[in-house]
């Protein structure tokens, strides 16, 4: 789906000028999807081959938070049905799927095609992101104190579950401005977490959590606003994990909303999500359609399990996060060559190769007339 109005009137021809842009929101309700592209050759380092299809869904972010429910599942299914004629039997529907879960709804089933989230290849990813970036900083996850914020979500409760395997402090607090009472729902996480690694997690509250630890990780659900007060928390130098399905972009932390440099995302490095490498010669028509072939694991993750032969199963495992999910798709990268190839972070689209930069870029402002952070 289109992010917002002006990203729908730039793929339309003559990038939209034609189109007033009050007009374009009534244009995008009413617009069936529309076919954007096509990627062919996608090849695995295992042999296996596949193509795809790229269909944009006609909502845009605000839409899919205010149409009626009904008319979200028209444009969903209208979507999914013309990548099948496509001959397309595996459909990522995570951007829609985030929305509808907020909303309470469920998505439909569609026969003869297998529906994933992607939000198990995230978090997979996501966690080479925190070895590969800390690592990047000198840090050793085993040696510091590491806060996950948002623990009660079944995402954090994930990550909190696979992270106590990786360190020997752990703090889980719950979403950022929830209820202390909130805190009381953490204890059986806690006591999984003892259980499965042997770590002892300190339930405790999100400011308390942040406020003594070098590596935060935010995996709950609140809103954006929530970012900007964790950082506001942390000590220069600190490393943040967005790892919320909705995470801010990389140029909203820069830039902010009037185009002007945010102060509390300069002094500490905030990572979003991990980018992934397409392996094969893979085309797309038209040319550039993914840029510079670096894809989000959400679209990866369709690829992955076309790749594995999964399009007819029944189980519908890109559906239903758990542990297990989240390790084997994790697996399933690895084995088709699907590598992280940049990151996203609060210094922009960082590739693997300039990682090392990262600790450089957090001391030295590249803004012109900054002062360094420390």
């Amino acid at each position: 789906h289109p992010p917002n109005s002006q990203a729908f009137r730039q793929r339309l021809p003559l990038s939209g000028a034609w189109l007033p842009l009050w007009a374009t929101e009534p244009v995008i309700r009413i617009s069936p999807p529309r076919m954007l592209g096509w990627l062919e050759g996608i090849e695995s380092i295992t042999g296996a081959v596949t193509d795809g299809v790229i269909v944009e869904c006609s909502a845009t972010e605000r839409l899919l938070c205010h149409l009626p429910p009904s008319h979200i599942r028209r444009k969903i299914h209208d979507s999914i049905m013309l990548a099948g004629k496509a001959g397309a039997s595996i459909a990522s529907i995570g951007g829609v799927d985030y929305f509808m879960e907020r909303r309470g709804q469920s998505l439909i089933d569609i026969p003869g095609t297998l529906l994933t989230t992607g939000l198990g290849l995230s978090l997979a990813t996501r966690l080479k992101a925190i070895d590969m970036v800390s690592f990047q900083f000198g840090i050793d996850l085993a040696d510091v104190k590491v806060a996950l914020v948002g623990a009660g979500h079944p995402a954090g409760a994930i990550l909190a579950r696979l992270l106590a395997q990786k360190v020997h402090y752990l703090a889980i607090s719950e979403d950022v401005g929830a209820p202390d009472t909130a805190r009381s729902n953490l204890g059986a996480l806690a006591a999984r977490i003892l259980h499965e690694s042997g770590l002892a997690a300190t339930i405790t509250s999100w400011s308390q959590a942040v406020s003594n630890a070098e590596v935060v990780v935010l995996a709950g659900d609140s809103p954006g606003p929530a970012l900007v007060t964790l950082a506001q928390r942390l000590e220069s130098g600190s490393l943040l994990f967005d790892c919320r399905r909705q995470s801010l972009s990389p140029q909203s932390m820069i830039y902010g909303k009037n185009g002007e440099g945010n102060g509390e995302f300069e002094r500490i490095l905030v990572v979003t999500e991990p980018l992934l490498s397409i392996p094969g010669k893979y085309e797309t028509q038209p040319p550039g359609l993914l840029g510079a072939g670096l894809v989000h694991p959400w679209m990866a993750e369709a690829m992955i399990l076309s790749l594995e032969g999964m399009s007819h199963t029944a189980s519908q495992p890109g559906r239903w996060l758990s542990i297990a999910w989240v390790e084997m798709i994790g697996r399933l990268a690895e084995k088709h060559g699907f590598f992280i190839g940049a990151v996203e972070c609060s210094r922009g689209v960082i590739h693997v190769r300039d990682l090392e930069r990262l600790p450089r870029l957090l001391r030295d402002r590249d803004t012109e007339g900054r002062e360094p952070a420390h």
